[in-house]
């Protein structure tokens, strides 16, 4: 596999401030102003006036744009443009493999992206579509996933990009989500707002921490050698959000810009605690009807399977809402919401367990 290159924000407009001390800082991003945006446009041959502003998140600004060949949408990225040449020329590969992502628009110089000052923008036809649930949709949301997976292989990154694995990741992920259990647990021993409700269920989770990452020892090697013989790119965040169903009840998958070399069992973990924790509980039914459309598609080998299991019983869920509330508090959430959203989460962890000891009797795996 490749080198793992972490996020590396490239600052279009961005500025660095303090954030709780002296030693933190935190990114603040800014809008362009009309003449980056003029620029911008300008590489594809198009004109200011033909853009109008759908999302002002500072972040990751969208235009919708009214170009010759039809409604296209302009999107500024927060990378360096090496990152930004690899997730663009991924989409172009995976548009053209029918994997289910828009079909990107080159500038007036046949580049996959238009860099201005510091922003990297990129160009992506429009998709009439509707937007799914997971209540209608689930189905088809794991096929396309499926989909996404085995059609992305075959793709060479070109000169000058910077490529992003996260396979040799995951053990450092694991460190690092147990390493925020126990920072959380101690502050919320310390005396935190929070403090009871994850008391409550430290030791819980810790074991289900533990647990998984000895699960992960053994069945990462199989799976990680299988992955580095045939690199599949992931999209790292196959959610309803990100999705559409065209005309065609196709499932098109936008915001490709994370995407990487990973283990296409990441993608399915997301989907599937993003699935239950909207529905508040962990259904035996729900997960293998998903399970089932995905593997029609793209079946699941038996080293997947194992690995899918030990990543599913770590407590991602309660490991990245801690970081919310207890180590990088988001302000704008009143304390009886950061509440209610850890004891849900905990909920949420603790329906799995029946459920994933079901599912490792059916596929033949250690409960």
């Amino acid at each position: 596999m490749l080198a793992h290159a972490r996020d590396e924000p490239s600052g279009p407009g961005p500025r660095r401030v303090p954030e709780g001390g002296a030693s933190a800082v935190a990114t603040v991003y800014t809008l362009p102003d009309a003449a980056e945006l003029a620029a911008a446009l300008a590489r594809y041959g198009l004109s200011a006036d033909a853009a109008t502003a759908v999302s002002r998140k500072p972040k990751k600004p969208v235009w919708r744009v009214a170009a010759p060949d039809g409604e296209a949408y302009l999107k500024r990225l927060p990378y360096r443009r090496a990152r930004v040449v690899f997730s663009a020329a991924a989409g172009d590969h995976l548009h053209a493999q029918g994997a289910g992502v828009p079909r990107l628009l080159r500038t007036l110089d046949a580049e996959v992206c238009a860099t201005v000052g510091r922003g990297c923008y990129v160009l992506c036809a429009a998709v009439p579509a509707r937007a799914p649930t997971y209540a209608r949709d689930l189905g088809a949301i794991a096929a396309a996933l499926a989909r996404f997976h085995e059609r992305s292989p075959g793709f060479a990154p070109p000169p000058g990009s910077a490529p992003r694995d996260h396979l040799d990741a995951w053990p450092a992920d694991y460190r690092q989500g147990r390493a925020r259990l126990r920072a959380a647990e101690a502050l919320a021993a310390g005396g935190h707002p929070l403090g009871a409700s994850l008391l409550a269920c430290a030791a819980e989770v810790q074991g289900m921490a533990r647990e998984a990452a000895e699960r992960l020892a053994a069945a990462f090697p199989a799976a990680a050698a299988a992955a580095a013989a045939r690199p599949r790119l992931c999209h790292q965040d196959f959610s309803a959000s990100n999705l559409r169903i065209d005309a065609a009840a196709a499932v098109v998958a936008f915001d490709i810009d994370s995407v990487a070399y990973d283990l296409p069992v990441r993608d399915l973990r997301k989907l599937l605690n993003k699935v239950m924790k909207e529905e508040g509980a962990w259904s035996a039914e729900r997960a293998g009807a998903a399970l089932a459309a995905y593997s029609a598609v793209r079946p699941l080998s038996g080293e997947e399977r194992a690995l899918l299991l030990a990543d599913l019983r770590f407590p991602h869920l309660v490991s990245g809402l801690v970081k919310k509330l207890f180590l990088k508090p988001a302000a704008e959430w009143p304390p009886e919401d950061c509440s209610r959203r850890l004891d849900q989460v905990i909920a949420v962890e603790r329906s799995k367990v029946a459920v994933l000891q079901r599912l490792a009797g059916q596929w033949g795996l250690p409960a």
